[in-house]
């Protein structure tokens, strides 16, 4: 049986949405790394996804994957992959422009991704991995 993809994208949401500082979407669950922490949707030069809290975001992934993309805006964005152990697997870095760039993680067993850096400017605009495997 062919995989399928779960897929959470913030293109869509209007500019300016809050969200809280946890919740689901798409099979993910995202969860603000300070609980205080004001996630919300913001467009910047005509791009739109969820502006990454000086803190950062971690992202569960639905089920265990060997690849993740990431896709996020501008400033220097780090994408941090963890297994099952909690122990770091894969990691990568957007270089610090002000448009998309993919970031893909790949190792056997990514439960969760966190991204930091950014400079509070930093932005999620989609999250992709497969299912069913």
């Amino acid at each position: 049986m062919p995989a399928s993809l779960a897929r959470a994208s913030f293109r869509q949401d209007p500019n300016g949405t809050p969200m809280p500082s946890a919740f689901p979407r798409g099979g993910f669950y995202f969860e603000a790394l300070d609980p205080m922490g004001h996630l919300r949707v913001m467009e910047v030069q005509g791009a739109r996804g969820l502006r990454l809290e000086a803190s950062g975001l971690s992202i569960r992934l639905p089920e265990p994957a060997g690849s993740v993309l990431v896709t996020v805006w501008g400033y220097a964005v780090r994408a941090v992959a963890y297994g099952g152990a909690g122990d770091p697997v894969a990691e990568e870095q957007s270089a610090a422009t002000a448009q998309d760039a993919w970031l893909h993680l790949t190792a056997p067993g990514i439960e969760r991704v966190e991204l930091t850096e950014g400079g509070g400017e930093g932005m999620l605009v989609e999250i992709v991995a497969p299912t069913g495997c």
